[in-house]
């Protein structure tokens, strides 16, 4: 008795496990990138996916025929949370100011899933800096006391007297 009330028990969940499966690909839907946080100090980004990925999809994630950063970008990984499956983490050695795309190639299906282009670019700003040029003194002794600085990516810079 017992043993046909586990054969009937793993049955019923081999059913709903196929049914979940087959509702996870899904035809006719697409999946797309809604959002992409960007880290600079540690160089990473977040993706975000408006799909959450299948268990079997996220092994092989990007695979050889998968997604793409352009231009390439060295020492590039993917991880992923199996708990988070919409999310990924790309840490790479981006350069900043380059703008890079997201690329997915044509017909690619993820889950049954055709990709929609939403959003597929990020660029790291360089920060602002201002900082003193040399040893952070005033150069000239007797002369009009410059101050000699260093400033990048700033758009705007006043000084008051």
């Amino acid at each position: 008795m017992r043993i046909k009330l586990l054969f009937h028990f793993l049955f019923i969940f081999l059913l709903l496990f196929i049914w979940n499966v087959g509702h996870s690909f899904a035809e006719d839907e697409t999946f797309s990138i809604v959002n992409i946080k960007k880290d600079s100090d540690e160089k990473k980004i977040e993706l975000y996916l408006n799909h959450e990925v299948h268990y079997f999809n996220l092994v092989n994630w990007p695979g050889s025929k998968g997604a793409k950063i352009i231009p390439h970008v060295a020492d590039l990984t993917w991880d992923f949370s199996y708990l988070k499956r919409n999310k990924f983490v790309l840490k790479g050695k981006f350069k900043l100011g380059q703008k890079y795309s997201i690329v997915f190639p044509k017909g690619y299906k993820l889950d049954k899933k055709s990709y929609k282009k939403e959003i597929n670019s990020f660029t790291f700003e360089s920060p602002s800096l201002i900082d003193y040029w040399n040893h952070k003194t005033v150069i000239e002794k007797f002369g009009p006391q410059y101050l000699h600085l260093k400033i990048a990516n700033t758009k705007i810079f006043i000084t008051r007297k």
